[in-house]
């Protein structure tokens, strides 16, 4: 009877050896995300174009800066987003880029993913005005 017990906790042993050696996997994520590519919704959007403010300023005006939004008077306590200073604000407060990417805004709907797409690369290029 001994050698059955310790013959079974050498095999339960060793597989439990084994699925935890398979859990032990690490991804390095600068290798399988390069910093040149992003994925929205599984489809590859070459990052590589260069955006200016002149690009992204139909993004933000027809979908923030609008009246009850984030049109300049507004009044409502919310940063306004009229120019390319109030944009530029609202990126260096860490706030535009993170509402965002995380679908908190625009309020109500979300961005298409080109609109959005290019908003973020706009921003990770440093949010060229010109």
């Amino acid at each position: 009877m001994k050698r059955i017990t310790s013959a079974t906790v050498l095999f339960v042993s060793l597989i439990a050896v084994t699925l935890f050696s398979e859990g032990c996997y690490y991804d390095n994520a600068k290798d399988l995300y390069p910093m040149d590519t992003i994925y929205v919704n599984d489809s590859l959007i070459d990052s590589t174009t260069t955006y200016v403010y002149a690009d992204i300023e139909s993004i933000i005006s027809s979908n923030c800066a609008t009246s009850g939004c984030h049109a300049a008077g507004n009044g409502a306590g919310r940063q306004p987003l009229s120019t390319y200073n109030e944009v530029k604000s609202a990126i260096e407060s860490f706030t535009l880029k993170n509402r965002v990417e995380s679908g908190t805004m625009p309020k109500g709907f979300s961005l298409s993913n080109t609109d959005k797409t290019a908003l973020i690369n706009w921003i990770n290029q440093g949010y060229p005005e010109n």
